[in-house]
């Protein structure tokens, strides 16, 4: 949602056709989209070690966990994305390719403060979505895992929970990488072709994986017991 707001406020630069260097519109936009990247980065993560947990592990996570998580997640989002406006760290956003963010100049600042978010929770949630699919396909054995039921109703449909799950993963790392080579190859001085820049900025589905995920939940949100 943030980030489809950070595309809204740059529809003046459509009209204008192009993106111009001003010093409050293309800054803030910038702050708005970092907030959702890094949003979309932290929660990536937390959302596979609480699948592991309550698919896996089959535990209860308990409010003094989970909220500390989200508060967490959302300040760390808002301090990285707003930090370059409230330290001396010159100016760090305006146009960047298609799009306004991490000035492309600054090279270093791109890679660590825009791309690395993104490889670190590829990787770290690569890992965590493995031991589910593995526990799943019954190469390993996890005690309580979701392998330990007598129902086979109840089977499936956490299988189907773990499958759509892992769908929002693959979907996050399928979808952005194209953007991360794209950005990677103009790092290194690479000239990127515009038809190129176009469809890599465009890779989006997390709507339709949101809906995907709640079709799935579908039988839990209608039971009429805690059953």
């Amino acid at each position: 949602m943030i980030n489809g707001i950070a595309g809204l406020l740059g529809l003046p630069f459509l009209v204008n056709h192009a993106i111009t260097d001003s010093a409050f519109w293309s800054v803030y936009l910038s702050a708005v989209m970092q907030v959702g990247n890094i949003g979309t980065a932290y929660f990536t993560v937390a959302i596979a070690f609480h699948t592991f947990n309550s698919l896996v592990l089959r535990k209860r996570q308990s409010i003094y966990v989970y909220g500390p998580i989200i508060v967490l997640g959302w300040a760390v989002s808002l301090v990285l994305g707003f930090l370059p406006l409230i330290s001396n760290m010159g100016p760090v956003y305006g146009p960047s390719g298609l799009a306004c963010g991490v000035r492309e100049t600054l090279k270093t600042q791109l890679f660590y403060f825009h791309l690395l978010p993104i490889f670190i929770a590829a990787v770290l949630s690569a890992i965590v979505y493995a031991l589910i699919f593995l526990v799943l396909r019954g190469y390993i054995a996890i005690k309580g895992g979701v392998r330990v039921t007598s129902d086979s109703t109840y089977q499936q449909f956490f299988t189907s929970i773990a499958r759509s799950m892992l769908w929002l993963y693959l979907a996050y790392i399928v979808l952005l990488v194209p953007y991360s080579v794209t950005r990677l190859l103009s790092i290194r001085g690479y000239a990127i072709p515009f038809q190129v820049m176009v469809f890599a900025f465009v890779c989006v589905a997390n709507a339709l994986l949101l809906f995907n995920t709640f079709r799935v939940l579908s039988p839990a949100f209608e039971a009429k017991s805690a059953t």
